[in-house]
Parts: structure tokens; C-alpha cells; sequence
């Protein structure tokens, strides 16, 4: 299993045992067969940085809210961490945003990466940025529909040891039938993929290291965050896809948390 986090000092993942999530090299290009983004196409996409790397993804989902992946938090602190919004271009432009606290889901495990989810509440508003608009969220326990194409969005890794990407790119994945998903090569006897989890896959089209915590959405024109980037092998292989958190499980959970 591959986190799509790209960061050097995360090391709290035991590399000798398989089961467990590690960070692997890659080779490919950032996300694998995207293509460039362009200023303002995503509104609401943002980058998360420490004050020197940036190294996770997240969206915007309200006035001083964002939503990310749980394991980019993992053995972070607050205070060393800002996010970056309004801008394509990796850790430079937009507006920056330092964050006041986060809240990692209770029920995470980052052993299996069940419930990898995270809110992010910032110190200076997002709507300080006029550029930034909030994705909207799904219904709680909103069904996704296989065979659909979903976008996800990042700055991934660009090689092995070489920092993500230098500009945000998209990509078109499928999303798979649940059972389809779970009798892959890759997760039919190793990985659990369970009800909190998406699938998606298409030939050489992927998620890549640094990717994590991004969004996947449904709808270009009025686009949904339906997902978010979590773990995979990367390799735009259909029978090793990408693994999103499905975030129509935790709506009610975000409710309650920011009141959005």
C-alpha cells in the first residue's frame, strides 16, 4: 500500500511489515496522464505545506474550513502549518493561511487507512482571497455510481526522490463497482477495501505521491467533492486503482464539527 503523501520526515508507518501502509519511490509523472490546470478552474483546491515543503493536498469547503486526508496530519503540529490557496503553482502565489487547529476522525486507522478523512480550520479566512470558492459536499451516505468518471486534482510526485509536481494537474478516473474493487489483483487478498472507501481506476491514468488529500469530484460545471486522495499503488494499472475516502460517510460528522 502506498500513501499518496509526499513528505521526507513521515516516519511513523513500520516499513517491515507489509500490511501496513509505507512510502514506496515512484517513477512516473505526478499525476499519471493528467494534464496542466488552469488558474481558477479549481477554486477550491489547496495546498498543504509546513514552512518548507508542501506536501499534501485539501478543498476548501467553507469560510475558514478545509477537508483532507487524515494520515497528512498524523504527527503534525498546528502551529507549523499553513495552506495555500488561489494558485497553481507549487508552493509560490495565492494567498497563505495558517492553520489554527485540525481534527483527525476519531475512528482512523493508519494501519488499514479505514476513515482518512481531516478538517482544517484556518486562523485567516478563505474569503479573504476572492479567487476561492467552496466545493460542495454530498448528502450523508450519497451513493456513487460506478462506471462514472470522476476528476482528481494534485501536484504528485514528479520522480523518485524528486520533489511533486510544479504547476496543479487533473486527471479522469473511473469509479469502480465496490465488489469489482475488491476482487483486484492488488486488494483480493491483501488490502481491505471497505464501505468508507471509493475506487477508481483507468489505463495509465492515476494518483500519484503527493497527491494525498486532495479532492475527486463528480461534475465540472458544479462540481462535488465526492472523494479524497488517500492510498494506492499509483501505477494507472485497472487492476491496482486508486483508493479515495468516501465522503458522503462523513457528513454528518462534518456538520457537527464546523457547523457547515
Amino acid at each position: 500500500m502506498i500513501l499518496k503523501i509526499l513528505f521526507v520526515v513521515v516516519t511513523f508507518f513500520n516499513q517491515g511489515e507489509s500490511s501496513k501502509p509505507k512510502m514506496n519511490n515512484l517513477t512516473h509523472e505526478s499525476i499519471l496522464g493528467g494534464s496542466r490546470s488552469d488558474l481558477g478552474e479549481y477554486p477550491f483546491m489547496l495546498a498543504l505545506e509546513d514552512q518548507t515543503h508542501q506536501f499534501c493536498g485539501a478543498s476548501a469547503i467553507g469560510k475558514s474550513w478545509a477537508i483532507t486526508a487524515a494520515h497528512c496530519l498524523t504527527g503534525m503540529k498546528a502551529k507549523n502549518l499553513e495552506l495555500r490557496a488561489g494558485s497553481v503553482i507549487r508552493h509560490r502565489g495565492g494567498s497563505l493561511h495558517p492553520v489554527k487547529y485540525f481534527i483527525i476522525h476519531h475512528n482512523f486507522d493508519p494501519e488499514t487507512q479505514d476513515e482518512d478523512i481531516a478538517l482544517v480550520k484556518v486562523k485567516k479566512p478563505f474569503s479573504d482571497n476572492p479567487s476561492v470558492r467552496y466545493i460542495a459536499l454530498p448528502k450523508q451516505n450519497e451513493a456513487v455510481k460506478p462506471n462514472i468518471k470522476a476528476i482528481v486534482v494534485g501536484w504528485g510526485s514528479t520522480g523518485v526522490d524528486l520533489p511533486g509536481s510544479s504547476v496543479l494537474k487533473d486527471v479522469k478516473v473511473e469509479i469502480m463497482d465496490q465488489n469489482s474493487c475488491r476482487d483486484t489483483d492488488a486488494f483480493s487478498s491483501t488490502y481491505s477495501i471497505t464501505k468508507n472507501m471509493i475506487c477508481a481506476a483507468s489505463f495509465l491514468k492515476d494518483t500519484r505521491m503527493g497527491d494525498s488529500g486532495g479532492p475527486m469530484i463528480i461534475g465540472r460545471n458544479s462540481p462535488k467533492l465526492v472523494g479524497i486522495t488517500s492510498w494506492g499503488e499509483g501505477t494507472g494499472d485497472l487492476q491496482s486503482p486508486g483508493v479515495y475516502t468516501r465522503v458522503a460517510k462523513y457528513r454528518n460528522w462534518i456538520r457537527m464539527k464546523t457547523g457547515l
